[in-house]
């Protein structure tokens, strides 16, 4: 019944959008994207019933194994990784923020899967790849980074930028760069993160 449900919410919301001048097509994809964006959000507010003002361990007990844990550089937040049962292409995390040991925010981000459908993000990968952090602020021109930190399995620092300059055709959330940078701090990787519900007001407008 739900997934009938689901399944006609997509053909409405397609319909309406293509009433709108969006083609067929594009329509659909849009419906797909806005009931799947409803999914999310309904998803997160009850992992926000289970696990805010919870303890760490209550995200361990209800979400499953934890990938990493990753401390913020200069601050004394941390954030919890935990992968997304059902989601056989593993592009989507729960991320947990702790703050006095506490959890203060549960956040469902997406991976971009597909580098070669966003040219820009390949460019940015070849202009960055080896730079320093300063470095890769320079060339990025996102704006200061939004968070700094450093994984706790693997000792890798990261940092997340806005990249709202990126456009990525049918994503709707709010959209950001995370830079991963090797052993000597020098950049090795950037992926592309949207948000696709959050109990923060402001995404991760940390």
């Amino acid at each position: 019944m739900r997934a009938r449900f689901i399944i006609g919410s997509v053909l409405v919301t397609g319909v309406i959008l293509s009433s709108l001048g969006c083609s067929p097509l594009s329509g659909v994809q849009m419906g797909v994207k806005l009931v799947g964006n409803a999914v999310d959000h309904e998803d997160v507010k009850k992992r926000q019933e289970q696990l805010i003002g919870q303890s760490p361990g209550s995200a361990d007990s209800i979400l499953g194994q934890r990938e990493d844990t990753l401390r913020e550089v200069g601050g004394s937040r941390k954030w919890l990784v935990y992968p997304v049962e059902m989601d056989v292409l593993h592009q989507y995390r729960y991320v947990v923020e702790v703050e006095n040991g506490r959890i203060t925010a549960v956040t469902k981000a997406q991976k971009n899967a597909k580098k070669l459908d966003i040219p820009e993000q390949l460019i940015y990968e070849q202009k960055t790849k080896g730079k320093s952090p300063s470095e890769c602020d320079e060339i990025l021109d996102f704006g200061p980074p939004k968070l700094t930190a450093r994984s706790e399995s693997t000792g890798t620092l990261l940092r997340l930028y806005d990249a709202q300059k990126i456009k990525i055709d049918g994503v709707l959330a709010p959209h950001y760069a995370l830079l991963k940078f090797d052993d000597n701090d020098r950049c090795e990787d950037i992926e592309l993160i949207s948000v696709s519900a959050s109990t923060k007001q402001d995404s991760l407008n940390l």
